[in-house]
């Protein structure tokens, strides 16, 4: 049951309630970056859901030790917190045994695969129903990992989960206020128990504060309340692009970084129509700091929309073919990620912007990408599933349409872009250097490209199955042969079979094309 607490009819309804709320859930899991984040956030809310009959789990993904100069005071400071945190679990009324510990270094925490992989391991052993994570909105950057951490595995998660944003530093955007009125001395009581913490600063005092300025849109006899921003499991596949929505209702003249100029690469070729069509869908994007190559592989002559956005036009030379194209494009930028469009593509207006927002949030990720929506001629649209980065499932088929990814100019530099003996699947080769050299992908779940498959399509021209097709395919794979092999021999019989099984089809298929 949710009680989000959304009556009345006042406009700012949408970021600050005037009703207290609440959110039932049998299994809960609290993710504090740091022993007392946890008390300090939502010690009410706990005290609620074990009187409430609830499991939960509290993660402490840090040693809590970073202030500390040598490492025998870190192991001692280390030591000292975890037996706080024990103290305020124990008041809380929250069993020791529900309580996990990483002990990774303090500040050390980022998105890297070594932690998604333990906490997805943590999400499918408990399977929680509602998880209470730090603001992707806080400065502390254990904080802001532990946020990306979850924002980048809870869309894919099989099961229906929701998720809120709890509150140290005060969010900007708040749509659930739960009382804590009759558990706020067991809050007092634990975060007391944070001795070492609260001997540097009065966290206690700052905390319970906010707790009681957080009522000021509440009914008096309503004391104390814990705000968060909650996301239903409706929300949460969606959680990335809703972060971005939310971004841009807090500040709607900034975006999350400003200061990145994308380049979009058009390549074209004797489409004058589909070539417009798909410089208006760049020209209509929402993020403004933009510039466009436009690469003319063609004969007829490029008539481009007049705009504020720089438009730049590049012909080749004796029709060069589509990996060229693309390298001419992205060489002659200027912008620090670049973007390609073929003119047969279009994007959604936040196609650009949902994408610099994945990667501003994750530095350690150079390339990302969104789903893609399949229109026929007759506009009928359908949405291609959107598959996490797999280097295993990438070496079968190339799940990433071109348009759909947003690329860190120095990763195309450092594996030195698209290989020119190539004439298809370009885009595939691609993304196998970028992973095998291990950079890293990050899927967005926002559909925001859109592939045409009609008129305009280049693929049209070059169906699947047919004689060009599958030569470019085996061009593609057996460049990768051997990793191919290595990675099939790793998975015992089946996967030799498979292997073999794999190269006879191929053959088959060429043959009788022939």
């Amino acid at each position: 049951m949710v009680d989000m607490g959304r009556s009345g009819r006042w406009p700012e309804i949408d970021r600050l309630p005037y009703k207290d709320g609440w959110v039932s859930a049998r299994r809960i899991l609290v993710a504090a970056p740091h022993p007392d984040d946890e008390t300090l956030a939502c010690g009410g809310a706990l005290c609620r859901y074990v009187k409430e009959g609830s499991k939960i789990c509290v993660l402490v993904l840090t040693d809590g030790a970073g202030l500390a100069n040598v490492s025998s005071e870190k192991q001692d400071l280390a030591t000292t917190r975890l037996q706080e945190l024990r103290n305020a679990m124990e008041i809380l009324g929250v069993p020791w045994e529900s309580v996990v510990i990483w002990g990774e270094p303090d500040r050390s925490l980022e998105v890297n695969q070594r932690l998604l992989d333990r906490l997805q391991h943590l999400l499918l052993r408990i399977r929680p129903d509602l998880c209470l994570i730090p603001s992707p909105y806080e400065h502390h950057p254990d904080h802001l990992a532990t946020s990306n951490l979850f924002i980048h595995l809870l869309p894919w998660l099989s099961w229906k989960i929701e998720v809120a944003f709890y509150e140290i530093l005060p969010l900007p955007k708040v749509n659930l206020l739960v009382d804590i009125s009759n558990f706020i001395e067991q809050k007092t009581a634990a975060l007391s128990a944070y001795k070492s913490q609260l001997s540097q600063r009065d966290y206690k005092g700052m905390l319970l504060g906010l707790n009681k300025f957080r009522t000021w849109s509440l009914p008096p006899e309503i004391l104390a309340v814990e705000a968060f921003r909650f996301f239903s499991s409706n929300d949460v596949p969606r959680l990335p692009a809703m972060i971005l929505q939310d971004e841009r209702m807090i500040s709607p003249y900034s975006s999350p970084a400003q200061d990145k100029k994308v380049s979009v690469v058009i390549r074209t070729r004797n489409r004058p129509e589909a070539l417009r069509q798909a410089v208006e869908s760049v020209l209509a994007q929402t993020w403004r700091g933009i510039e466009i190559i436009v690469v003319n592989d063609g004969t007829s002559e490029t008539t481009i929309p007049f705009s504020e956005i720089p438009i730049r036009i590049l012909r080749t030379e004796d029709r060069a073919n589509r990996s060229h194209a693309a390298n001419l494009g992205w060489k002659q930028s200027q912008g620090s990620m670049v973007a390609f469009l073929d003119d047969d593509d279009l994007y959604t207006r936040h196609h650009i912007e949902t994408l610099l927002l994945a990667l501003s949030r994750n530095p350690w990720c150079s390339i990302a990408y969104s789903g893609v929506i399949e229109e026929n001629e007759n506009g009928l649209q359908n949405f291609i599933s959107l598959h996490p980065m797999d280097l295993s499932h990438l070496l079968k088929e190339n799940f990433l349409p071109i348009h759909s990814v947003l690329i860190r100019r120095e990763a195309l530099e450092a594996v030195g872009g698209f290989d020119e003996n190539l004439e298809m699947f370009e885009d595939w080769d691609l993304w196998l250097r970028l992973a095998l050299a291990n950079y890293g992908f990050i899927p967005v779940k926002a559909w925001t490209a859109i592939y045409r498959k009609h008129g305009y399509s280049t693929l049209t021209q070059t169906p699947f199955g047919s004689d060009h097709d599958l030569n470019a395919r085996w061009r593609v794979v057996h460049k990768y042969e051997n990793e191919i092999r290595n990675r099939l021999a790793h998975s015992g019989p089946v996967g030799r079979f498979r292997l073999i099984l794999r190269k006879l089809l191929f053959k088959i298929a060429k043959g009788l094309l022939c």
